[in-house]
């Protein structure tokens, strides 16, 4: 964004198949005033995944765990 807007390019938002939602990067792009529009997201794919019985309902909660703090995150 920053290299667009250097070169007089107005971004008025962005659009992704899949977003995390980490919190730094819902930060910057606040502090950048970009709009971010998703298909889907991590909270979504990882309900889903219980729903279809891909994943274990009682790892629902590491895997949310992990979402929030992945740079931090040690498995127990």
């Amino acid at each position: 964004v920053k290299a667009l807007r250097s070169q007089d390019i107005n971004v008025k938002g962005m659009v992704a198949i899949f977003s995390y939602g980490f919190e730094l990067a819902t930060q910057n792009f606040v502090d950048n005033d970009v709009e971010l529009t998703t298909i889907s997201d991590y909270d979504s794919l990882i309900k889903q995944a219980v729903a279809r019985e891909y994943v274990p309902e009682e790892d629902l909660n590491t895997l949310e765990s992990w979402r929030k703090n992945p740079s931090e995150w040690n498995a127990k």
